[in-house]
């Protein structure tokens, strides 16, 4: 529906979805992860951009019609499973290194708040120590 704006998912659960969405089923020539990472990359965005129609870009929408329009470049399905992977580690490392920002940011907060209130002094050859540097 908004596929313009880069909003689109893949998924596994089978049901009932609005007309308003394009549902497409992946052929045997195509890796559904591959192919759910091209989705989000800018020039597939951009291409998403050309065919969507609508009064204004509200109600942009890209129909099915337009959409099997558009061309995309794929390599071998071996080698589309092999970026999907790879993507998908990289995705994993990405989401633990938030998590690990979060956590740094929490402890920073707790650490500030103590030195602030004054229930932790910093010594002052600690201090000079890192001026050095």
């Amino acid at each position: 529906m908004r596929m313009w704006q880069g909003v689109s998912a893949l998924s596994s659960i089978e049901g009932i979805v609005s007309p308003a969405y394009t549902i497409c089923i992946p052929g045997e020539k195509l890796c559904p992860e591959f192919v759910a990472y091209l989705f989000k990359m800018p020039f597939m965005i951009h291409q998403f951009y050309r065919y969507s129609q609508g009064l204004t870009s509200d109600t942009w929408n890209l129909k099915f019609n337009n959409f099997s329009k558009i061309k995309i470049p794929l390599p071998p399905l071996k080698e589309q499973k092999e970026i999907a992977a790879a993507l998908s580690i990289a995705q994993e490392e990405i989401e633990l290194l938030k998590q690990l920002t979060k956590k740094y940011k929490a402890q920073k907060r707790g650490l500030m708040q103590k030195m602030l209130t004054g229930k932790w002094r910093i010594k002052p050859e600690i201090i000079n120590k890192y001026d050095e540097v």
